[in-house]
């Protein structure tokens, strides 16, 4: 799979658009750095405090999660950062040319805020692409994530994933 980075709001389409692999945009400035790498196994992120979300759009409440679990948990962390799932598993695909999706990414690089984009839906994906991390979630997630639907319908697969 190929990485693309996507910086100050614009998707390297040169380099494979959000087709596989992981795509970093860093806001200018002193914003966290968040490296990638290929993935064939190795970790694409670590050791960071971690918010999921479609975030359409950032808000304060996001923007007050984070910190407040970076603040209580991010002391032996490398930093935090946002991660927006590209195929969310309720609310469908964004493909690299959607203007929403840019319009998402600009949300971060203007206030230098470090965001990783995956094509990991679900977190149990998400918890093998950031091994180390601590994943920061809101009510409504913590619903679906206890929901087996999203285990193969299977509660037994449920326990064992969490």
């Amino acid at each position: 799979r190929r990485d693309v980075k996507a910086k100050f709001g614009a998707i390297d389409q040169q380099r494979g658009g959000a087709v596989g692999g992981l795509i970093v945009a860093e806001g200018a400035g002193q914003a966290p750095v968040v490296t990638v790498s290929e993935m064939r196994g190795e970790p694409i992120v670590t050791n960071r405090v971690v918010l999921s979300g479609s975030f359409n759009p950032l808000h304060d409440g996001h923007q007050s999660l984070l910190s407040v679990a970076s603040n209580k948990y991010g002391s032996s962390k490398d930093g935090s950062c946002f991660e927006m799932a590209l195929k969310n598993a309720d609310k469908g695909t964004l493909s690299a040319d959607d203007p929403s999706l840019l319009a998402r990414i600009k949300q971060f690089t203007e206030r230098e805020q470090a965001l990783v984009l995956s094509n990991e839906g679900l977190f149990i994906q998400k918890a093998m692409l950031m091994p180390s991390c601590d994943f920061v979630i809101g009510y409504d997630t913590y619903v679906r994530i206890l929901n087996p639907r999203y285990y193969g319908e299977s509660e037994q697969n449920m326990i064992a994933a969490l």
